[in-house]
């Protein structure tokens, strides 16, 4: 398996194995990850990642801010509804008084109950307050999450940016090497090399061959970053 940590990328797996299996292992490109339909984004090391969505974009393809949005959303009210019923069920059962209004201090010290009125009524007061925190939570929940998606989202487009600047500027350190090394002529080479600044320290001497002239002005740009 695969151990590398730098350079990983959100993959979800949109293929069909969940219908016939409860997860799938990835085995092909080498990485040992495994996706379930739960857990459908897995993150995967840069250069398989770019294989699988290059080779199987029917499988595989690069999850943005909104798909982490959609999982988390669905795993929250799916175990939202599940404490709920659990908790009113918990509820229902209830036939001592003091226990159920101890319960009801806990979900809400600020609120005062009548333990005098019949226990069904109190029963569906309590209900309501455990409702009422619960809507509370899971819209603080949701104002949380936005706010996780907006920094998720700037995020991504910072990284993508600085993706973009990266890959630029590897271009173009490409192309003014494939320039220098594509000028076989001194007089060029000589004057190329006084009207740049980034090679002031650079002693270029016409008395050298076109190659050695070319060596001296790659290795003057190579060391202020212009070249490779």
């Amino acid at each position: 398996m695969i151990d590398n940590r730098s350079g990983m990328v959100p993959i979800m797996y949109v293929g069909r194995a969940f219908a016939r299996h409860t997860e799938w292992h990835d085995r092909l490109y080498g990485t040992g990850v495994i996706w379930t339909e739960d857990n459908n984004i897995q993150l995967v090391p840069k250069i398989p990642a770019q294989k699988m969505l290059k080779n199987n974009p029917d499988c595989y393809r690069k999850a943005d801010v909104g798909d982490v949005k959609d999982g988390i959303n669905a795993k929250s009210n799916a175990k939202a509804k599940l404490d709920i019923s659990g908790i009113e069920k918990m509820i229902s059962e209830l036939s001592d008084i003091e226990v159920l209004m101890n319960f009801a201090k806990s979900v809400d010290p600020s609120k005062e109950l009548d333990s005098s009125i019949p226990l069904a009524d109190l029963k569906k007061e309590v209900i309501g307050m455990v409702r009422e925190k619960e809507k509370k939570r899971v819209e603080s929940q949701e104002v949380d999450l936005e706010r996780l998606i907006k920094s998720g989202k700037e995020t991504s487009d910072r990284v993508a940016a600085n993706e973009k600047a990266e890959m630029d500027t590897s271009v173009a350190k490409q192309d003014l090497l494939n320039i220098i090394n594509g000028m076989d002529n001194k007089e060029s080479l000589i004057e190329y090399a006084m009207s740049n600044p980034d090679l002031v320290n650079v002693n270029v001497d016409k008395r050298k061959t076109v190659a050695k002239i070319q060596e001296d002005i790659i290795e003057g740009l190579r060391a202020v970053g212009k070249v490779y």
